[in-house]
């Protein structure tokens, strides 16, 4: 029994647990591993008679029964063998995702930034960091490590609290016992990541929950739980939906894009150019609904929450309307990182934009928000990011390559729009062509979680060979689980297939009628807004509502969205109604709705 619990103990010191650092060991830890090491202890060698004692002079045996207790050793011993290092490196997938960050934004350094910072303070003060980030955040486990040493407080507080946290909450506390000094020093240390905490909580907060029509108190879905990759063709424009309605052939020729071509939203930027090196600049289109702005919401959320793309040490996302308004509010010159601060104050001082280890991922939405003419060939060249310019200089130069060319660009924006872009300055044009036939009914059964209620809609959506191609477009496949969920409330629905007409005028209504909720002083000006709004679409063939129209239609901002939601959608029957008289019909169907409404 003796020699059983002693074998046990010696196990225990040799194959110790480590630490989550344990490169970072104090020096009180290396004197002692090095007194163990020049002590003698005892060996215990596994034979199948059992365990037995050695000394650690193996001279004091027998030269026979060294040899058997060698043999015996090597023979009976469960430790199982090295493994044998492959000569040839290993090759990564090719839709593998890099799971390193950056040296400044990963867990060590930031572990040592806050051990090397809390190590300055006096005993005194330390004791008082400690006292107020206990009475700010009250964790049990974190108290049970105030009593050890620096290296096991700041192991602890990662744990608890999870790197950027930690960061944050230590500069916090550092200012509030009047430690400014010290702060400042570990912000500077971690500028980088704690740009990038910030931009990740800003992309968290603005995608986490997917806005579809009329905000409804409660009943938000999370887009990590509805979202449904649409298809994404790596071949540019061009790509023909086969099937239709009342023609069984479609007159030749055209192109039908192969499953080869489609590549997944997280490895837009894993893309080769032709010499085989990394895209650059990357063009997304789509026709209005198709699921642009989703995407790219996705595409951030996935950053932010380190699921794709940890390679990206900043993710920024701008919108051309956006610049519009900032071009004709601010007439005068700016610099690239001044426009950058401008919509993300905490974003400053980024001086490192232009180093070569610096990743940067820029994405500028509604590309044909843009109204103003951009000059390809004649707007200077600009290759500092601190030089002032104009707007439409420095878009060009980002562009073009020329300003910030270590960092990507992803210009999304509708066919007509980007096509003004020339192609020497693009490395790939993609095209969301939205859901596939299995898509569809995925995001039906991911919206519901009553199976039974998503099983009946999925199988009445069918009937309508129409409704069934235009389910191809998210937006349609959003409108029939809105419509369907409150029509199959009603006793008896479901027995005849549906109807299109119907299903636009349900749409219609529930928008409408959500809206009014919050703005019931003005629902007339609403009606008459959306008729107005409806009535330019058909006159112009434009769904681009600028500033002027707003103003010469006496909308309110507030009303924009539903607007725009409301005419997308009779445009998206509109536009692939089969027969001649459509427009005329779907302009009586709407005037009739409004009317019908006062």
């Amino acid at each position: 029994m003796e020699t059983q619990a002693k074998s046990e103990s010696i196990f225990k010191e040799k194959h110790r647990r480590p630490s989550s650092y344990g490169s970072l060991k104090s020096d009180s830890d290396e004197e002692e591993g090095r007194d163990q090491e020049s002590s003698v202890v005892p060996v215990v060698l596994l034979t199948s008679t059992g365990l037995m004692e050695m000394g650690s002079e193996l001279g004091d045996l027998g030269e026979e029964e060294d040899d058997d207790m060698v043999e015996g050793f090597f023979t009976h011993s469960p430790e199982p063998q090295e493994p044998v290092e492959s000569e040839a490196p290993v090759q990564p997938e090719e839709n593998s995702q890099p799971d390193r960050l950056h040296p400044e934004q990963d867990l060590p350094h930031i572990f040592k930034s806050i051990q090397a910072v809390l190590s300055g303070l006096t005993t005194k003060d330390l004791f008082s960091f400690k006292m107020c980030l206990l009475n700010s955040k009250k964790d049990k486990t974190l108290q049970q490590a105030t009593d050890g040493d620096i290296l096991d407080f700041v192991d602890k507080m990662l744990e608890v609290f999870g790197q950027d946290n930690s960061l944050l909450y230590t500069i916090n506390t550092l200012q509030n016992i009047k430690k400014e000094t010290e702060a400042e020093e570990l912000r500077n240390r971690c500028k980088r990541a704690l740009i990038r905490f910030h931009l990740k909580q800003q992309l968290i907060l603005k995608h986490r929950v997917i806005r579809e029509g009329v905000p409804r108190p409660g009943k938000q879905n999370y887009l990590n739980t509805v979202y449904v990759a649409p298809q994404i063709s790596a071949q540019g424009c061009g790509g023909v939906d086969p099937s239709h309605e009342l023609r069984a052939h479609l007159p030749l020729p055209f192109q039908v894009t192969g499953v080869n071509a489609f590549v997944d939203l997280n490895n837009l930027f894993r893309l080769k150019k032709r010499n085989g090196q990394a895209v650059r600049t990357v063009v997304t289109t789509g026709i209005p609904g198709i699921g642009m702005t989703v995407s790219v919401g996705k595409f951030c959320l996935d950053w932010a929450e380190l699921c794709a793309n940890k390679d990206l040490q900043f993710i920024i996302a701008l919108s051309f309307h956006h610049l519009w308004a900032l071009r004709n509010s601010n007439p005068h010159n700016m610099s690239f990182l001044e426009m950058i601060h401008y919509y993300h104050p905490e974003c400053n001082d980024m001086n490192y934009l232009e180093v070569e280890d610096c990743r940067l991922l820029i994405i500028i939405d509604s590309f044909d928000g843009y109204l103003a003419p951009l000059d390809w060939e004649n707007a200077p060249v600009i290759k500092d990011s601190c030089t002032p310019a104009h707007l439409d200089v420095l878009i060009v130069n980002l562009i073009r390559g020329t300003l910030l060319p270590g960092g990507c660009v992803w210009i999304l924006g509708r066919r007509a729009a980007v096509s003004q872009i020339p192609s020497q300055f693009l490395d790939v044009v993609t095209e969301i062509q939205g859901f596939s036939d299995q898509s569809k009914d995925e995001y039906l059964i991911k919206r519901f979680s009553d199976a039974e209620l998503a099983t009946k809609i999925v199988a009445h959506y069918k009937r309508l060979p129409t409704l069934k191609i235009l389910a191809g477009q998210p937006i349609v496949c959003w409108m029939m689980a809105t419509v369907f969920e409150v029509c199959f409330q009603s006793h008896g629905y479901g027995v005849h297939p549906p109807r299109l007409t119907p299903f636009y005028v349900n749409i219609l209504i529930f928008q409408t009628n959500h809206s009014l909720e919050f703005y019931k002083p003005e629902n007339n000006k609403v009606k008459l807004s959306i008729s107005i709004c409806f009535n330019l679409y058909l006159n112009y063939y434009t769904l681009v509502y600028t500033c002027n129209n707003k103003c010469d239609l006496s909308i309110h901002v507030s009303f924009i969205s539903l607007l725009e939601i409301l005419v997308l959608a009779s445009y998206n029957v509109y536009s692939l109604w089969p027969f001649k008289c459509a427009r005329s019909l779907l302009h009586q169907d709407f005037t009739l709705y409004i009317y019908l409404s006062k």
